[in-house]
């Protein structure tokens, strides 16, 4: 299985299960895609930013996109990208805006 149909099948099931799954327990489901992406080996990070979901294919890119939204807002908006960037800076494959 390649990258890309490793990334095909992971956002599949997680556009499948991740909504009827309760907020606590989707952890489990996030725990399943970045086994997905650790088998992997790739530089590639997961957003889920206001639900939407983007696969960025260099890190750097995403951390720079979300560095300018961060200093570009303010409120909660500001604590959702300031969330993205800490799960992207620890190194964690899958970076939703709220845990």
């Amino acid at each position: 299985m390649n990258d890309d149909e490793i990334w095909h099948t992971a956002s599949k099931m997680y556009d499948m299960i991740v909504e009827s799954i309760p907020k606590p327990e989707r952890k489990m489901e996030y725990d399943y895609i970045e086994d997905c992406l650790e088998y992997s080996q790739t530089d590639k990070v997961l957003t889920i930013c206001y639900g939407q979901q983007k696969l960025w294919d260099n890190r750097d890119e995403a951390y720079i996109y979300f560095t300018k939204a961060y200093f570009s807002s303010e409120g909660s908006e500001k604590e959702r990208y300031a969330t993205i960037l800490a799960g992207i800076d620890s190194g964690q494959r899958i970076c939703p805006d709220e845990y």
